[in-house]
């Protein structure tokens, strides 16, 4: 079975729905595959978005399921430090109905959707799909394809398209959960806890919350690690289990003949955090673009193409190497170390500084002020190692 389209999106997550629907808007016949049955299932994220995510997806209030304002950040010697806590800084949100809502904008403006359907080949200017429920194959013609097929894409893998630089494994439950704050989530640092990442526990529901952690540890280390804390701290009782991997460190190219990678294919999620809604979703817009573009002018080479690597890499690459550095600074911190930075955070003067500028997409800004103090900053490199990383994460930052 044969259809013809300009545009192909493979992926029904965010940053697919948000380059689908931007390269419809421009005027081309766009079609978009979700492998899975149920929009935004399985689960995979946390579901903390924030202020700008809010804004550039435009989710809807019903889809806010609370506010967020602060955290309760954890070192390994069990020290808390309270960040925020007065102004709004993110929203708690049903995740699968934010995917549910960004797909359905990009059906409003004529994108063909297709669930259920799984991209099992592809050569320039064609892609084919199986569909499990019925045994059908499906042959699309379309000169440019737009791979937002996540951590294991075989988009990359079919265009030969360099992977992210790393990945970590994340592992998430449901549990009945009471809040010190409702307003508060809770983030736990430590190597031995979480090692090279960190754990949290994020208020969902009434009297229930998200707690889960991410690791380099493989899958096992994730889960056993996991089942720890929640011994620990929490309740044993889940009431739901989540899982993925999260890959992030920029790959060198993001784009090929008739092809562009988004989102986590691309590696754009935020090495700080592993949130990748609001760095997929502005780089899909800007693939989207791109695209409707590409495809009016009749050229879909890799050259045309570079205007998309261009735009998504002025607007996010230097926050993203800035996290990339951070991110091998913790990897080689101890959990003593870890345990005299946070000393270091409770100094008034810091802690003034990310009250005033602290942003969860963009953590270099603080940086940015806090080198503007030279005594700040060379009291914080007195209790962290030495290491290039820690020049380069400085100069991103200045």
């Amino acid at each position: 079975m044969f259809s013809q389209y300009d545009v192909i999106v493979v992926g029904g997550g965010p940053s697919g729905s948000s380059a689908a629907r931007k390269a419809a808007e421009g005027g081309v016949r766009v079609l978009q595959l979700e492998e899975h049955t149920k929009v935004g299932r399985p689960i995979q994220c946390t579901g903390l978005l924030s202020l700008h995510g809010i804004e550039l997806t435009n989710t809807r209030e019903d889809i806010r399921l609370r506010p967020i304002t602060g955290a309760f950040v954890y070192a390994p010697d069990g020290t808390r430090l309270k960040m925020g806590g007065n102004k709004l800084q993110a929203h708690v949100i049903d995740r699968d109905r934010l995917d549910q809502q960004m797909m359905d904008d990009a059906k409003a403006v004529g994108v063909d959707v297709r669930i259920g359907l799984k991209a099992t080949g592809w050569a320039p200017g064609m892609l084919e799909a199986f569909e499990p429920a019925t045994g059908q194959v499906y042959t699309f013609e379309a000169p440019l394809i737009i791979g937002a097929d996540g951590a294991h894409s075989r988009m990359a893998n079919w265009a030969k398209l360099p992977r992210p630089t790393k990945k970590v494994y994340g592992v998430q439950v449901l549990v009945p959960y009471k809040a010190e704050r409702e307003d508060f989530v809770e983030v736990f640092i430590g190597q031995e806890l979480a090692p090279n990442f960190f754990g949290w526990a994020v208020p969902a529901g009434e009297n229930t919350g998200r707690v889960g952690l991410a690791t380099d540890d493989g899958v096992k280390g994730a889960r056993e690690r996991l089942n720890k804390l929640l011994a620990e701290r929490y309740s044993m009782d889940i009431l739901s289990v989540q899982g993925g991997t999260i890959p992030f460190g920029l790959p060198k190219q993001t784009v090929t003949d008739g092809v562009m990678l988004v989102g986590d294919a691309a590696g754009q999620a935020k090495p700080t955090s592993g949130g990748g809604i609001y760095t997929g979703s502005l780089c899909g817009q800007i693939a989207g673009d791109v695209a409707a573009s590409a495809i009016k002018a009749g050229d879909v080479s890799q050259k045309f193409l570079q205007a998309y690597e261009k735009g998504w890499r002025v607007k996010l690459e230097r926050e993203l190497n800035f996290g990339w550095h951070a991110h091998r600074l913790l990897c080689h911190l101890s959990d003593d170390q870890i345990n005299r930075v946070f000393e270091w955070l409770t100094m008034p003067d810091v802690q003034a500084i990310l009250e005033e500028y602290g942003d969860i997409d963009y953590p270099s800004i603080c940086m940015k002020e806090i080198v503007k103090h030279p005594s700040m900053w060379a009291d914080l490199l007195k209790r962290i190692p030495a290491g290039d990383w820690v020049k380069a994460a400085l100069s991103l930052a200045s």
